[in-house]
């Protein structure tokens, strides 16, 4: 007799203990096949380091750790700069650079301070002097006295590419010892048409304050000195620009060419201007906007209104172009060609000679006593109230606003400001129901301001 059939039942398993369906011995035998095969693949000496306990807890090393290990290295070199007065005034930021480290920064940010002090991550400070600038391309070089508290940063080994991730240090709006992160926009910005540099141009965050800063690579190579943000911008707006290292190396090693004044100011010759004037709408050139007397470009027989075709046989066809053929010059003596629009337009070639006093002064009278400047200040006629105040100025930077009455001067009452002045007032003010002390000083306006470029008046125009 055939045994009777008895109804299928599921095991029960143990409360607590998970169901084991077919997929669990398939995961991991997968894994361990996964596990096997990479340990396989690597080396020896690295299998033998490998800590799976603690690796599985946290990540000690990688790309970021390593980042992080570079950007601690540049941020301990990186320094804020201060006057050497009595009241420090914050100027800017700067680094220390090379193996016997020179304090790098902008030449903006010191403005005419020979001797700055520069304050570093740990709380030191050093004073510092100044060795060398070149303010057309906006690089100075320090010497600190004293030891220096941290190893210099060294040249990035390749130039970057478009892309590449670079992070700029600094002190913007004064907040020391700051990273931001971007990448490089752009490989090469004329920024200036009158100086003959090609910037680098990022969207890494700078504000007042940060130029003068490095621009590191991963690996915390210095790509660039970070000097300016976009032209028209008091804050960043995601544009900035920075001075290649190669043009700091040259800097140090004292073989930059110096940029030469012509006394000369152009502006682009476009297709419209230039069939107005005779030459056809397909002629190339620089027209001559105005021409300052004395200047190398008088004595040459330049007149405004001419249209410069080459210099020293370096085709013009924007003014940009003028800046690298001085540059690239081969002696101070160099053929012009240009174009005299008129009844009959001809071609003409005239000879350019660059003297001593065309060049820009030496560095070393920056070491001279500085030279008052203006502080953007105007009084209403005949009173100590403030009518206006420029923007980016030294009285912008103070605080001072229009309508605030000047009561003090250096703690004397009724005491006249000075309006150009090379040191510092303290102004005690009234400004509506109370007083106030405001330090006006004309260091400050640098790590506000940036190099201004073409005309305030016609921005097309470019004074040489």
């Amino acid at each position: 007799m055939p045994l009777p059939r008895r109804p299928f039942t599921r095991p029960m398993r143990p409360a607590g203990r998970p169901a084991r369906g077919w997929a669990w011995p398939v995961v991991v035998g997968l894994g361990v096949v996964w596990l096997g095969t990479a340990l396989a693949l690597l080396p020896g000496a690295a299998l033998a380091r490998i800590d799976l306990p603690r690796a599985a807890l946290r990540v000690e090393t990688g790309p970021d750790a390593l980042i992080a290990a570079a950007l601690a290295r540049g941020l301990a070199a990186t320094v804020e700069l201060y006057t050497d007065t009595g009241a420090p005034a914050f100027l800017g930021s700067g680094f220390l650079f090379g193996t016997e480290p020179v304090l790098v920064t902008n030449a903006h940010v010191i403005g005419a301070h020979a001797h700055i002090v520069a304050r570093f991550s740990d709380g030191q400070r050093r004073e510092a002097t100044l060795l060398r600038q070149d303010r057309a391309r906006d690089l100075a070089l320090f010497t600190l006295t004293g030891p220096a508290p941290a190893p210099g940063l060294s040249p990035a080994p390749t130039a970057p590419v478009l892309g590449q991730p670079l992070f700029a240090l600094g002190a913007p709006l004064e907040l020391g010892q700051s990273v931001t992160r971007g990448s490089l926009s752009h490989v090469g910005r004329q920024v200036d048409p009158a100086v003959p540099l090609q910037l680098y141009q990022h969207d890494a965050a700078l504000n007042p304050g940060s130029s003068g800063g490095p621009l590191l690579d991963a690996r915390g190579g210095v790509v660039a000195i970070n000097a300016r943000i976009a032209d028209g911008s008091r804050f960043f707006t995601g544009v900035a620009y920075a001075v290649p290292v190669a043009t700091l190396q040259g800097l140090i090693d004292d073989t930059l060419v110096p940029v030469p004044r012509l006394g000369l100011r152009l502006r682009p010759l476009d297709g419209e201007t230039a069939r107005l004037l005779g030459l056809g709408e397909d002629q190339t050139g620089v027209l001559v906007d105005d021409v300052d007397d004395g200047g190398a470009a008088a004595r040459a027989g330049l007149r405004p209104g001419d249209v410069l075709l080459s210099l020293d046989g370096r085709r013009l066809d924007r003014p940009g172009t003028l800046a690298f053929a001085l540059e690239g010059r081969r002696s101070d003596t160099l053929p012009l060609v240009l174009m005299r629009p008129g009844a009959h337009p001809m071609e003409q070639q005239l000879t350019l000679r660059l003297t001593p006093t065309d060049m820009p002064e030496a560095s070393a009278a920056s070491r001279a006593a500085p030279a008052p400047v203006p502080l953007g200040l105007t009084l209403a006629p005949g009173t100590a109230r403030i009518l206006s105040v420029t923007e980016n100025s030294p009285a912008f930077a103070a605080g001072l606003a229009p309508g605030d009455e000047i009561r003090a001067v250096n703690g004397l009452a009724g005491a006249k400001v000075a309006l150009r002045s090379a040191t510092a007032q303290l102004l005690r003010i009234q400004r509506d129901e109370r007083q106030m002390h405001l330090l006006l000083d004309p260091a400050a306006a640098p790590s506000l301001g940036r190099p201004v470029t073409g005309n305030a008046l016609d921005p097309a125009v470019v004074p040489f």
